[in-house]
Parts: structure tokens; sequence; C-alpha cells
């Protein structure tokens, strides 16, 4: 029989040592969905349409592949002393490396004269490059599923679990703010106000491609060096399909139920406008502001930061003036700045400033607006975490094929409508659209106080633990455990805004003492 109450605290250096084993994720995902499109289309010359084809393959590949490695991946054996989630864990290091290493690396199939060449030739450019992302995405979730999931063996305490998932949160708004920064200064060093991005360019983005891959790389090693794998006996055991017929009655009642529509239709419009707003900001700002192209680095800059700072404010307003509340504030922030922007142009006075501000409040407003989506679907779940993987990966899932399919929409259409006035639309009206669809949806969605649900926890843990038998509570963890590595994984943001990540156990329960722990109500 394995232990019930595995927990301890955790050193400093242990926590530093698992927070930083994200970060090759985290630098390589910003650069994906930032400079991706912009890369292929304005530096290579791909078209509209190849480009967008690429981002939708490596969105799918990714929505995909997530939940099914989280059920397969820790069947690995182990290897060489390392357990199997360090062994799954490096793998997928290695499928990020190499996969995303050959995104950015043209000179291994273009010859001389590229653009002298014919566009059936830049097709085999693109079919050269949809097995890079396909590499890439792969391991991007296995390392991402396999990191997750160290947290459980880590420790069992939950104020632990919080503070290395407040850890890697900060790794990763840094892991952003190092990518942009880089890009600054290239950009800086390289250019003179210039307007266009010349083919030459292709080297800044493999500089900056090679920098940050070293620097995820050397974070990596310290993660492995740092961070001792505890097998628990339950690691053994098929614990997924121990409860896999109560798991499927659960889903199906998560079907029939119209909150989980009302929420994940909130959850959903919220991740678009950030995602449309992350992909386009740059193509806004070179085509349709005509500024130096040093700025597709500062804006994003400024957004960060400001998404960063404004996260704690919103908790605390959240916590006075309650959720919807705080929601809606994030909402008319969001119109203002999609407002603003849309009457920003070239002959504006003070361009640069106004600009800045209205990314600022572009950056309040992801940051309010994500938070506190993810708290409303954490209300949703509460107690439920036997289902808490199936609600959260069925909203990422859907999250990342529409982000991929939103953009491949746009990026058919700019063909048939080459302005420069296109990207003033997009950053401009889509999240106004967006907006107005979660505002919709908002008075639909029931907040729970979370106190009643910890209330509610007692009572049924006592409850059940009265009538257990001990293979019946040993079965429960063992779920638990699997319920809860699937939530963290899911609910991972892909590289699309630096607000709070609230991926903890869901109301987690201590059967021996009955006692209770969930997500603070923000």
């Amino acid at each position: 029989m394995f232990d019930l109450i595995h927990q301890y605290r955790l050193t400093a250096c242990q926590r530093f040592c698992y927070g930083v084993g994200h970060v090759l994720n985290d630098l390589c995902a910003i650069l994906w969905c930032t400079y991706l499109l912009i890369y292929y289309t304005e530096v290579l010359g791909l078209s509209c349409v190849m480009a967008g084809w690429l981002f939708l393959l490596g969105q799918t590949v990714v929505a995909i592949a997530t939940p099914i490695i989280s059920l397969e991946a820790f069947r690995m054996a182990s290897w060489c002393g390392y357990q199997k989630r360090k062994v799954s864990h490096i793998c997928g290091v290695c499928c990020v490396v190499i996969g995303f290493a050959l995104l950015f690396n043209p000179e291994m199939f273009l010859p001389p004269g590229y653009y002298s060449l014919s566009d059936d030739y830049k097709l085999s450019l693109a079919i050269y490059y949809a097995p890079s992302i396909v590499i890439y995405q792969l391991g991007w979730a296995l390392c991402q599923v396999s990191y997750v999931a160290f947290i459980p063996s880590l420790t069992d305490d939950m104020g632990e679990k919080e503070q290395l998932n407040f850890i890697r949160h900060s790794f990763m708004v840094g892991a952003h703010m190092v990518v942009y920064a880089i890009l600054w200064l290239l950009l800086a060093v390289r250019s003179t106000g210039t307007l266009q991005f010349p083919f030459e360019d292709y080297r800044v983005f493999q500089i900056l491609v090679w920098t940050v891959l070293g620097i995820g790389a050397s974070f990596t090693l310290i993660f492995h060096m740092g961070t001792k794998e505890v097998l628990r006996d339950h690691d053994e055991l098929n614990w997924i399909a121990l409860r896999s017929s109560r798991l499927i009655r659960n889903i199906v009642g998560w079907l029939k139920s119209p909150q989980f529509y009302c929420v994940g239709t909130l959850y959903i419009a919220t991740r678009l406008m950030i995602n449309i707003l992350q992909v386009y900001i740059a193509f806004y700002i070179t085509k349709t502001l005509r500024l130096p192209t040093v700025y597709i680095a500062i804006v994003p800059l400024v957004m960060c930061v400001t998404g960063f700072i404004t996260t704690y404010p919103g908790r605390f307003l959240s916590l006075h003036l309650g959720k919807k509340v705080v929601y809606i504030i994030g909402l008319l922030s969001m119109a203002g700045s999609c407002v603003w922007l849309h009457l920003l142009d070239e002959g504006t006075a003070s361009l640069i400033f106004q600009l800045l501000g209205a990314t600022a409040l572009v950056g309040i407003a992801e940051s309010t607006l994500l938070m506190l989506s993810l708290t409303l679907t954490a209300d949703l779940i509460q107690l439920d975490k036997e289902s808490a993987a199936f609600v959260y990966g069925s909203m990422d899932v859907a999250d990342k094929i529409l982000s991929g399919i939103s953009v491949f929409i746009i990026q058919i259409i700019y063909p048939h409508a080459p302005s420069r006035e296109f990207y003033r639309y997009i950053v401009a009206v889509i999240p106004l659209v967006l907006s107005f669809i979660s505002l919709l949806a908002l008075p639909f969605v029931k907040s729970k106080k979370l106190a009643e649900a910890e209330k509610q926890s007692v009572y049924d843990t006592l409850h059940r633990s009265s009538k257990w038998t001990t293979y019946g509570t040993m079965k429960e963890e063992m779920f638990d455990h699997f319920s809860t590595t699937l939530t963290e994984t899911v609910d991972g943001s892909y590289g699309m805004s630096s607000s709070l990540h609230l991926s903890r156990d869901l109301g987690s329960s201590n059967i021996l003492t009955g006692q209770s722990d969930s997500l603070d109500d923000y």
C-alpha cells in the first residue's frame, strides 16, 4: 500500500530546479505564436495561404497530441537510471530542439537566388516545413505533459503545488520577456528604421532561435540535475481503467449540461481574442502603421509586462467586486483598446506613445480576461476532479483548433483584400466581436462560492471515508493523480498570454483527515 500522506516541504533549490523545466517550451511557444507567420510570409516569401496552412497544421497536431500523450506517455520504461517521466521529458526536449531548429533554418533547403525561383519551389519549401512542425509540436506536447506530471511525484502538499505553479508562471513570463528583448536588440542592431523585412533578416530570426534553444537547453539541464523523480506504487498500476466507466458517465453528464457550453463559449472566445491579437499585432505594426520592424518586439514586450503587473490587482478586485464584475471591466478594457488601435494611423500625432498606451491596455485586458475565464471554469468543475481533465481538455482542444482555423481563414482572405487597412480590422473588429460574444455568455454562467464547495468537500470526504475500503481509497488517489496531471497539462497556456495559470488540484481532499483544499476564490 502506498503512502496517502506524501507531503513534505521542498527546498528553495528544488523549487527553482523544477520551475525552470518548462522554459524551453515557453521560449519556443511565444516565438511560434507571435513571429511564425510574419517570418514565413515577410521574410521567406511564402504565400499567406501556405503560412496559414502550416500554422493550422501545428495547432491541430498539438491539440490532438496532448490528451493522447497524457494517456500514453508514462508507459515508457526507465532507461539508464532515468525514471519514466524524465525519459519522456528528455525525448520531448530532443524533438522540440530538432523540430524548432529546422523551422527557422532555411539554409538547409534554399539555393542561391531563392526569390527568382517559381512558386512551385516555395510550395516544396512549405512541404519541407510540415514534418518539422509535426516533430516540434509532438515534442512540445510530450515535454509539457511530462513536466506537469512531476508535481504529484514531488509533493502532495497543496501549498507546495501552488508555489511550484507560481514559480513556473514567473519563469514563463520571464521567458517571453527574454524573447522580445533579444529580438529587440537584434533588430535594433541591424535596423536603421527599416519598414520591411529583407530576405537577409532570416539570419536575425536564426540567431534568435539558436539563442533561445541554447537558453532553454541550459535550463532543461538544470531541471534534470536538480529534480528527483519519486516513484509511487500506483504509478505501476493501470489507474486509468479503474474508473473509466464512471468517468464516461460524468462526461455524458457534462455534454448534457448547459453550463458546460456557456462557460466553454466564454473561455474559448476569451482565448481566441487573445490569440488573434498575439498573432497579428506584428502585421498591424509593420503593414498598417508602417512603423520600423523593431516595434514588433517592443510592443509585445509592453503587453507582456503590463499583463503580468496587473495579474495581482485583478485578483484583489475579483475578491472584493466579484468575478463577473471584474470580467466586464476586462471586456470594457479590451473594447477600449481595440477602438484605440482602430483609430491609430500613420499620421497620428504621438503615434508611438499612443500605440504603447493602447497595447498596454490590451495587456491589462488580456491578463484580466484569461485569469477570470480560468477561475470561472474552475468554479464550473468545483470538486468533480474525475472529469476535470475532460472539461479543461475539451476546451483546450477547441481553443487550439479554432485558433488554427481562424488564422487559416484570415490568411485565405488576405490575398483577396491586400490593403494596409486589412490588419486594422483584424486586431480591432475581431476582438470586439468576440468580446460581445463573451458578454452575451456571461449572464448565463453561474459562479458558486468556493467556500461553499469546501464545506461540501468536507462532508463528502467524511461520508465516503466511512464506507471506503483500503483498495477503494487507493483507486481514488490513483485516479486523482491522473486527472490532476491531465488537467494541469491541458490548462497550460500555449504561449498565448502571460496571465496567471490556475492549473492546480481542484478541491483535492485529504482522505485520512477529512481536510479539504481548493482554489482560492479569485
